[in-house]
């Protein structure tokens, strides 16, 4: 994985030529008061962490060189401390089973039937 902007999260996803389904999410966020640190002069922490998980199914005309990088450049890791808070964000892409369809193929089906598929997965 790899550190990225934020602003480079949704840019980075649309690139993918597959199809990417979103499998799960996981959040936790803290705000509490403890012991004075170097980290916080008050002893007041906060901070969040949250991971979304997905999918990414390949078309079948997608060179596995291709799908390797997009996976690569998709799956991010944020680390909020650099923010001042405690916590990060996490993008974890993890291959799905190559979709029986070209590009071109998926691009003719009816957007009814897209969903369809898109349902199964």
């Amino acid at each position: 994985m790899r550190i990225c902007p934020v602003s480079n999260l949704l840019s980075n996803r649309t690139r993918f030529t597959g199809v990417l389904i979103k499998k799960d999410e996981y959040s936790d966020s803290w705000d509490y008061h403890g012991e004075k640190s170097g980290s916080s002069i008050d002893g007041h922490y906060v901070g969040s962490q949250d991971i979304d998980y997905y999918t990414y199914f390949p078309f079948s005309d997608e060179s596995e060189d291709k799908i390797r990088e997009e996976i690569y450049k998709n799956s991010v890791v944020i680390d909020y401390t650099s923010l001042g808070m405690g916590g990060g964000y996490e993008c974890i892409v993890t291959r799905g089973k190559t979709l029986p369809y070209s590009s071109k193929e998926w691009a003719k089906l009816s957007d009814v039937d897209q969903e369809k598929i898109k349902s199964l997965l």
